[in-house]
This record gives structure tokens, C-alpha cells and sequence, in this order.
């Protein structure tokens, strides 16, 4: 890994210092170095000539991306005629300016994430293609170490909906992609894990790991910074990987907190009240990951619309 073991500890040294908005150009400007090492490492590593996987269940970033640069690949079937501009607007924003995770724009700027396109998730055909899109996922980075899979998330996209969807129709289908995967996982709950979601330390979990999660959609307004455009879009990344520069730390604190001063300033408001850290005992996971888009988000769910299955071992 070269120097990467060194950049992210500088990384976590710049959000030390950019606790408040004008020192915040560091973090940028530190995380993009974490990418560039991560860049040179991952274009000499063994294994990447190939990125897409064979049973096209996800497709690299940086193989979409120069799939559209030429408009054509012939080792892949044809995308669907959505998939490309769904792709341009997510990424144009996660580039723009003031785009509050920098984790997921310096994902962008390396191209290092992957992703599933999905026509629909109200059917089974559709989430069965997402469940293995995981699967895949999870499967692929076994091949990377904790340190380079931080910037490694995987996009799940759903294809965009005309007329636009009510907030409580998009949530509606969130709830319920993630209750199907529940339902098909091939791996028991983990058993250092809670089943129950109004505990701090419960996570959502797939494939016998927790899995850090959020949801997007075009009918968050006020929570701009959970809008990615015109489509339904989910973000996923292994809990561990995440807390490597993120966790329930004095490090971890830091850079949530940093991300949500980028966030107010992107989104011209306080942050929104619900956001917690994992673990502590008032944090409720799962209204971080389909999110109110205010405070008068009246048909916000009052219980997590997530049911636990009996015969999925784990702690109560």
C-alpha cells in the first residue's frame, strides 16, 4: 500500500483541524491524497484488468466510466438507455461544490466505488439482482485491504420514476428491499449484533457482516445532500471498512462531525436532529439510513419499518 497508512492518519490529522468551516479546504485537500495513493496502488494491482464481474451483477466505477467515454464495449451486453445519464448526474453531483462526504467524493474522483443498475425493486426479479449484486460486492473486496476498501462503496441504482415518487413511496420501497434481503440472507445475524432497531448498537446486516447504509431520492428537498439526481439510489459499504476513519472514536467523531458541518453549510440548515453515532445508547441507526427530509416529514415512519426474522440467529 505504499504510503497510504501514513495518508489516512494525515487525513484524520486535517479533520482534527477542520472543525470549523475555513480550515475545511484541508480535508479535501488531505483525502484526495489518501485517493491518489490508493489510485497508483490500485492500477498495478494483480486481478484489475478485469473489474467487471462475469456474471455482470455490478460494474466498476472506473469501467462505467470509460464505457461512457467511448459509448461502446463489447465484452459487456449493451447498457440500459437510463444507466448513462443516471450515472453522469450522480457522479456531477457527488463532484460538485460543497458535497458534504468526502468519502464519497473522493470515491468519485478515484472511481474506486462499484455498482448495480436495477430497473425496478418492487419486484422480486429486481431485488433478487441486488441481493447478488451484494453478494458480489462483498466477494470482490476479499480481494483489497480495510485501508483502500474505505473509498470502495458499492451504488445500487434504481431506474428513475416518472412522474417522481412521493418521499413515503421511495422509503416504501427502501424498507423494502432491505427486508427482502433480510428475509434471503444466506448468512445468520451476526451474533455480536442487536436484532432489535431501537438499540444504539443495532445495524442493518447482510452476508454475516453489518453494513453501513443510506438511501437517496429525488423527493429529499431540505436533506439535499440525500438527493443524487433522478433516481433512487442506495449506498453500502462493510460497518468495519467505514469505521477504519469513521467509527463510534474520538478519530470517528471528528470526521462525522466535520461531514455534518459540510453538511449545514451545503444544505443551508442545522443538521437534521436524528443524526447519531453507532452504538451510543440515543442512536437510532435506521433513521440514518432512509432519512426525514425535515422536521415536518409527516409521514415519517414512528417505529423502524424493519422486522427482525426469528430464525435469523442473533441477540435480542
Amino acid at each position: 500500500m505504499d504510503n497510504v497508512d501514513t495518508r489516512v492518519p494525515n487525513l484524520q490529522t486535517a479533520l482534527d483541524a477542520a472543525e470549523h468551516g475555513p480550515r475545511a479546504a484541508g480535508v479535501d485537500r488531505h483525502a484526495r491524497g489518501v485517493a491518489e495513493a490508493l489510485s497508483c496502488v490500485a492500477s498495478r494491482a494483480p486481478g484489475t484488468e478485469h473489474l467487471a464481474q462475469p456474471n455482470n451483477a455490478i460494474i466498476s466505477w472506473r469501467e462505467l466510466a470509460n464505457v461512457l467515454v467511448h459509448d461502446a464495449d463489447p465484452g459487456r451486453p449493451e447498457l440500459a438507455d437510463w444507466v448513462a445519464p443516471a450515472f453522469r448526474q450522480i457522479t456531477g453531483i457527488l463532484a460538485g461544490d460543497g458535497f458534504p462526504c468526502i468519502f464519497a467524493r473522493q470515491a468519485n474522483h478515484l472511481k474506486s466505488g462499484w455498482a448495480c443498475f436495477v430497473d425496478s425493486i418492487e419486484i422480486e426479479a429486481g431485488r433478487e439482482k441486488v441481493r447478488q449484486a451484494i453478494l458480489a460486492y462483498l466477494d470482490t473486496l476479499k480481494r483489497y485491504s480495510r485501508t483502500r476498501a474505505t473509498i470502495m462503496p458499492l451504488m445500487i441504482v434504481v431506474k428513475p420514476s416518472y412522474p417522481m415518487l412521493s418521499l413515503k413511496e421511495y422509503r416504501d420501497q427502501a424498507w423494502g428491499l432491505f427486508q427482502y434481503l433480510h428475509e434471503h440472507d444466506p448468512e445468520p445475524w451476526p451474533s455480536d449484533t442487536a436484532t432489535d432497531p431501537d438499540r444504539g448498537d443495532w445495524s442493518f446486516c447482510f452476508g454475516g457482516i453489518q453494513l453501513f447504509s443510506n438511501v437517496s431520492d429525488p423527493a429529499h428537498q431540505v436533506h439535499k445532500s440525500r438527493n443524487l439526481g433522478d433516481c433512487l439510489v442506495f449506498a453500502m459499504q462493510p460497518r468495519v471498512n467505514f469505521d477504519l476513519v469513521g467509527g463510534n472514536n474520538k478519530k470517528g467523531r471528528q470526521v462525522r462531525k466535520e461531514i455534518r458541518s459540510r453538511a449545514e453549510r451545503y444544505e443551508g440548515r442545522p443538521h437534521a436532529s436524528h443524526l447519531g453515532f453507532f452504538g451510543t445508547p440515543e442512536n437510532r441507526e435506521w433513521l440514518q439510513m432512509a432519512t426525514k427530509d425535515s422536521e415536518a416529514d409527516q409521514d415519517y415512519p414512528a417505529v423502524c419499518p424493519f422486522h427482525f426474522k426469528s430464525d435469523k440467529p442473533g441477540p435480542k
